[in-house]
């Protein structure tokens, strides 16, 4: 066999080759035999929860039921066999919803208070600075002058004071201006 495998070298590489794809083969399905066995589990564990979950169901609806009853108001008097504690357990969203309820009042009727108290101070302090001191009190701007439209001009004074002058003038039956609209605009 020696023989036949030194007169050709390309069929000694074909095999070494074969062999090397073989023990990569083999690598993959050992890799893919223990996923699978990892994915099995996983599936047997998850349908054991799912059966704990079904088993648990019952019991969580009651338990809704009986919060939603309580905090409606429906709740049915306790009977001999009901356990007491869980009973105590289900009314304690009704009593923190009275409390909630209650709290929140109170703070609205604080806050309202304290609002009120602020506004009667504050107006107190401007009616009482006004009244003994009047050259310190500030005059809200109007609008106009926040947005200085040019009112303080030279050549606005000159202006308005020309049109008080031709307003004192009698007005002739030819000389009114038409009135403004895109129908008498000039372009200019």
């Amino acid at each position: 066999m020696h023989m036949y495998l030194a007169s050709d070298p390309l069929t000694t590489l074909g095999q070494i080759s074969a062999v090397i794809i073989l023990i990569y083969l083999l690598f993959y399905i050992v890799i893919g035999l223990i996923l699978a066995l990892i994915l099995l589990r996983g599936m047997t564990w998850v349908r054991e929860k799912v059966g704990l979950i079904k088993r648990i169901r019952p019991v969580v609806d009651s338990a809704n039921t009986t919060v939603q009853s309580a905090i409606d108001g429906t709740l049915a008097p306790p009977r001999e066999d009901e356990n007491m504690i869980i009973r105590t357990a289900v009314e304690i969203p009704v009593y923190t919803r009275t409390i909630e309820t209650n709290v929140e009042q109170s703070g609205n009727r604080v806050a309202d208070t304290v609002i009120e108290l602020r506004a009667r101070t504050m107006m107190t302090k401007g009616v009482l600075k006004a009244f003994f001191l009047p050259g310190l009190t500030q005059r809200p701007k109007s609008q106009l002058q926040i947005e200085g439209v040019g009112f303080g001009s030279p050549a606005y004074r000159i202006s308005v004071e020309e049109g008080a002058a031709v307003g004192d003038a009698p007005i002739v039956e030819g000389t009114v201006s038409p009135t403004p609209g895109p129908n008498n605009a000039t372009a200019d």
